[in-house]
């Protein structure tokens, strides 16, 4: 469930098994922990086991993607080879830093278009005094 303590950097795992029992969470929570653990493949590019005996068991590809699934309250078996990781990711790599370096980025981008627009609306002023 929690983004950037999932994996230990020092012992990458080639997989990631996540059992669940999902009944207690009602109708809602099957789909939102399937979500979740879709986002920690992508975040960690890994693939992802999900095995519940109510919920939705699925085999999750390094990219997010469903391979194969079992819908919630149905009995079945998925019968797919686990795909490969892929290399580390960036968030695999800094955790939750990454968020800070993208947020800090976007603020940076911000400033320099705003200081680019009110030059701009400063030259236009100027230029419209001496017509």
């Amino acid at each position: 469930i929690f983004s950037g303590h999932v994996v230990d950097e020092a012992h990458r795992p080639s997989f990631l098994f996540n059992p669940s029992n999902d009944a207690w969470f009602g109708a809602w929570g099957p789909a939102q922990h399937l979500a979740q653990a879709q986002m920690r493949a992508i975040e960690e590019a890994i693939p992802i086991i999900r095995a519940t005996p109510n919920g939705i068991s699925a085999l999750i590809g390094p990219g997010g993607n469903l391979i194969q699934s079992v819908p919630r309250h149905q009995t079945g078996l998925i019968n797919a080879a686990v795909p490969r990781a892929l290399p580390p990711t960036i968030f695999s790599r800094y955790g939750l830093l990454t968020s800070l370096m993208f947020g800090s980025a976007l603020l940076l981008i911000g400033l320099i278009l705003r200081r680019a627009r009110v030059g701009n609306e400063g030259l236009e002023l100027r230029e419209a005094g001496r017509t």
